[in-house]
């Protein structure tokens, strides 16, 4: 079976460059056009009015001492310890649950027990309790106040001046 004359004659590589040549010529137009139409809509003034903007309030000045806080920083001429209260760690109870942990703090008011997370007379928040000392959050920043050295051990030396107490013998008991 052969092909017809004429669809013989459309398979011909000169008709098919024809075709593309008419295909690409349909594509430029087609672009020419959709370009024409995007010009004319950007050139036509919008339907919509813009609407009046109200102008901003001025904003407030900034407080410095917060922002000192937030940076390590104290303000010039400001007194880090103006509002502190003398606190005194008198002991601490440390236990493996930390929410379960005491510190015995003594302020001019007051001595009482504190948990972490609890409030301190001048404002002051207590933080974290350990052994030997307890960290506090105060003004922004965190201090530590320390257990305070014994100035007396459960059993002192005798001087050397003093006589020796004397034994007790047995037989000086008393009987009921």
């Amino acid at each position: 079976m052969s092909l017809p004359v004429w669809l013989w004659r459309l398979s011909s590589p000169r008709w098919g460059m024809a075709a593309v040549l008419v295909l690409l010529g349909f594509g430029v137009v087609w672009l020419s056009i959709d370009l024409w139409q995007l010009n004319r809509t950007l050139r036509t003034p919008a339907l919509i009015a813009p609407q009046a903007v109200a102008p901003l309030p001025p904003a407030a000045a900034l407080e410095a001492g917060p922002i000192a806080a937030l940076f390590g920083a104290q303000v010039p001429g400001q007194s880090q310890d103006r509002q502190a209260v003398p606190l005194t760690l008198l002991a601490s109870l440390v236990e493996t649950r930390l929410e379960h942990s005491r510190a015995l703090i003594q302020a001019p008011a007051t001595t009482r027990f504190y948990r972490p997370g609890e409030s301190l007379p001048g404002g002051a928040l207590l933080k974290h309790i350990a052994s030997s000392h307890v960290v506090i959050l105060r003004n922004g920043r965190e201090q530590a106040l320390n257990l305070k050295p014994a100035r007396t051990g459960l059993l002192n030396p005798v001087p050397s001046g003093n006589p020796t107490p004397a034994a007790v013998s047995p037989t000086s008991r008393t009987s009921p």
